[in-house]
């Protein structure tokens, strides 16, 4: 039974009997490992985590065309970052969330980022175009790493290649994170993100909002989320809680939280200085109350103010 097998037979009443049957048959662990690969970028890190499952009979290039792959055995596999990550004109917030792996056509492999997209896009998930060839060693176990990717046009910006390797079959699925710039104010670190100037303008054209920057609470009540982004959009600015990632890989994506959102107010005016980022200039945070952001993009400037009221009852 190849990989993708177990999945497309799940069903509600069986998904615990086949998910352990398709850890002990199709994928056994390898001592019950972990793969974690992390890469730091202007005091952000970005941090992949899968199970390691040994090479059977299948590899990658059994799954079959449709069909996702948890991308690794045991708990499901996440992607953790604390900056955006950018493929060309899609992008992924800060924030932790489940992924898998997705073979649409026979020669094209994706990355399903499940919940990227969802405040973002149009579409709940994000996937990332990846590209499929050999490894020069075929490998016994699942091996993943994360590393720089050629020489960054951007100071800014950094170029990541994330691969996967299972047996002969390699994916390579290429992003770029994004710079930071960290400020602290009345009980919160607030991380503005060095987003390009004129890749931000073309989304601040259309609907969807971009992640601007996080805000990372010194205290918070006692199952509160700590950490919010800041989404941008050309008249309003979202405060949204990050969500967490379930830990099994066969449920529904969980629903986003919403009860701790807030939303705020934009206000535009022209500078003399161009800046080409999104560069933060002041930030004013109370808690309960306001947060307030300034900051500039391209030949406009932007201040932000999001009323954060008190924390909802749970």
């Amino acid at each position: 039974m190849k990989l993708a097998d177990c999945r497309r037979l799940l069903s509600a009443g069986a998904r615990t009997v086949l998910a352990a049957w398709a850890v002990a048959t199709l994928v056994p662990l390898a001592s019950g490992q972990r793969a974690e690969t992390k890469f730091s970028w202007q005091g952000q890190e970005v941090r992949l985590d899968c199970g390691v499952p040994r090479v059977g009979k299948y590899t990658l290039k059994d799954l079959e065309i449709g069909q996702p792959w948890r991308l690794g055995a045991g708990p499901a596999s996440s992607l953790i970052t604390g900056a955006p990550l950018l493929v060309g004109d899609l992008v992924i917030p800060p924030g932790g969330y489940r992924i898998q792996l997705m073979r649409p056509q026979e020669q094209k492999f994706e990355l399903l980022v499940e919940g990227a997209g969802r405040l973002v896009s149009i579409s709940a998930n994000t996937n990332l175009p990846s590209t499929l060839s050999d490894a020069k060693q075929p490998s016994s176990k699942l091996e993943t790493t994360l590393a720089p990717d050629g020489e960054a046009t951007d100071k800014e910006l950094r170029p990541l290649l994330f691969t996967v390797t299972f047996g002969a079959p390699r994916v390579a699925v290429p992003f770029t994170v994004v710079g930071s710039l960290t400020k602290k104010a009345g009980g919160a670190t607030v991380d503005g993100f060095k987003l390009p100037a004129e890749w931000l303008a073309k989304r601040l054209s259309g609907t969807t909002k971009s992640p601007v920057a996080t805000v990372t609470l010194a205290s918070a009540p006692k199952d509160a989320p700590k950490v919010f982004n800041v989404l941008l959009g050309e008249s309003e600015a979202l405060y949204v809680a990050h969500d967490t990632p379930s830990a099994d890989a066969f449920s529904p994506l969980a629903a986003h939280v919403a009860m701790w959102d807030k939303k705020g107010s934009v206000t535009w005016t022209e500078v003399q200085e161009k800046s080409d980022h999104f560069l933060l200039d002041e930030v004013k945070f109370e808690k309960g109350k306001e947060l307030r952001l300034v900051a500039r993009v391209g030949s406009r400037r932007a201040e932000i103010v999001i009323p954060l009221g008190a924390a909802p009852k749970q």
